[in-house]
């Protein structure tokens, strides 16, 4: 499973700038029953691991993110972050956008920011 989390705060001046209602976008992946891994960018060529708990994720849910919930089966990629095709491409991200649409193996040149991807997402998603 494959949890994309959105939040409206950031530190970095040009999100604050040119995003409109989401800042910033995250992948959370299931590991097991009650432990996940965010994949947070950071700067091009360094993204950081946080390992986050249940209760962790509801206290981001808390603090406003919003997580849109990805089966495997609708992404075209598998939680595995460490394969050797997606383990280079998730380093060399340009943005936490590129980064999001990198592991969940979506292809969509026109979507830089976190607030387009949330409706992208949303409208795959709805039934």
């Amino acid at each position: 499973m494959i949890l994309v989390g959105f939040s409206r705060n950031t530190s970095k001046l040009f999100p604050k700038i040119f995003c409109r209602k989401f800042k910033h976008c995250a992948p959370v992946f299931k590991v097991c029953d009650d432990m996940y891994i965010m994949l947070q960018f950071v700067r091009r060529g360094y993204v950081a691991q946080i390992s986050v708990n249940e209760h962790g994720i509801n206290l981001l849910r808390a603090q406003g993110w919003e997580f849109i919930n990805l089966d495997n089966d609708a992404c075209d990629s598998t939680a595995n972050i460490y394969d050797d095709n997606i383990c280079p491409d998730i380093i060399m991200a340009e943005s936490c956008v590129d980064l999001c649409m990198t592991v969940i193996g979506m292809h969509a040149p026109y979507i830089k920011t976190p607030y387009g991807l949330y409706k992208k997402l949303k409208r795959h998603m709805a039934p």
